[in-house]
């Protein structure tokens, strides 16, 4: 089998990957938005009862937190695997198109080389949380300038936030204990933080799809390099 068939079979196999990653995207924002809409419901039925049964509702809507903040982040992280993999296949068909002097190793192969890459330009929350923190802040405009491409992804992020808001707010309104609220009232922002800071990557940092050809591009050279 020649190099450009096993190409062409890794591609479409890719594209398969990248609807796949889509529709899951998809079913987790459906998911945590029906699952939050049930607990509510039950929320205000309980609230309606005696003062105990209010206080069972004020917990109520804390529950829908334990849903939203890991599907907002596997949303996300999926979303950096999907401008990961749509990279590599821009080098790809490139590849196809001429002969740029890059060698076709493989997608788990060359995906090593890339993390090994991509590492060295993370920062890491507990070394640099101020790096985190300014993402954070930087992807705001973003956010509220729907002009903007990928509104898609800060569309997800203002529901699962408001989604998350609304939890907190009627928690407290319901009565629940305080110290449960702002328990997950800490990790509800620490999710807040991590996702503006991956969607800010996503939109102008290290997660955008140019910056992740380039690295690609990086990646299949260098290997070219060791192979010679």
């Amino acid at each position: 089998m020649d190099q450009e068939t096993l190409i062409m079979k890794e591609r479409e196999l890719l594209k398969t990957e990248l609807q796949s990653l889509k529709h899951c995207q998809v079913q987790y924002f459906s998911f945590g938005i029906t699952a939050t809409g049930v607990l509510f419901g039950l929320g205000v039925k309980m609230g309606d009862g005696a003062t105990a049964s209010g206080a069972t509702a004020g917990l109520l809507y804390l529950i829908p937190l334990l849903v939203i903040i890991p599907l907002w982040s596997i949303f996300f992280d999926k979303a950096s695997s999907i401008t990961r993999i749509v990279g590599y296949l821009r080098v790809l068909e490139t590849l196809l198109a001429q002969n740029t002097g890059r060698r076709y190793q493989g997608w788990e192969n060359a995906l090593k080389t890339f993390r090994e890459k991509e590492a060295r330009d993370k920062h890491h929350f507990l070394v640099e949380p101020f790096v985190v923190i300014a993402h954070a802040i930087c992807a705001v405009w973003p956010l509220v300038d729907f002009r903007r491409q990928h509104r898609y992804w800060a569309i997800n992020w203002l529901s699962f936030c408001g989604l998350g808001i609304c939890s907190l707010y009627m928690a407290h309104s319901s009565g629940a204990d305080p110290s449960l609220v702002i328990l997950f009232a800490v990790f509800f922002l620490g999710a807040c933080v991590h996702n503006a800071d991956v969607l800010w990557c996503l939109i102008q940092g290290n997660f955008r799809y140019d910056k992740r050809e380039e690295l690609w591009e990086e990646v299949l050279k260098a290997e070219i390099k060791h192979g010679d």
